[in-house]
């Protein structure tokens, strides 16, 4: 599943509203803020099923 907001970025980058290297960066931390809250979620989902 592609978070919404990476979704945003790519329209922007489709419609060259802006150019990729700007949004590289925006895109790279939206990448790792969805990996670190999937973990998040994954890890809380085994703590509830241990229960």
């Amino acid at each position: 599943m592609k978070a919404e907001s990476l979704y945003w970025i790519e329209l922007l980058e489709g419609a060259e509203i802006f150019r990729p290297e700007l949004l590289h960066d925006l895109t790279q931390e939206t990448n790792e803020l969805l990996a670190i809250l999937t973990t998040c979620v994954k890890r809380r989902k085994q703590l509830r099923s241990k229960k």
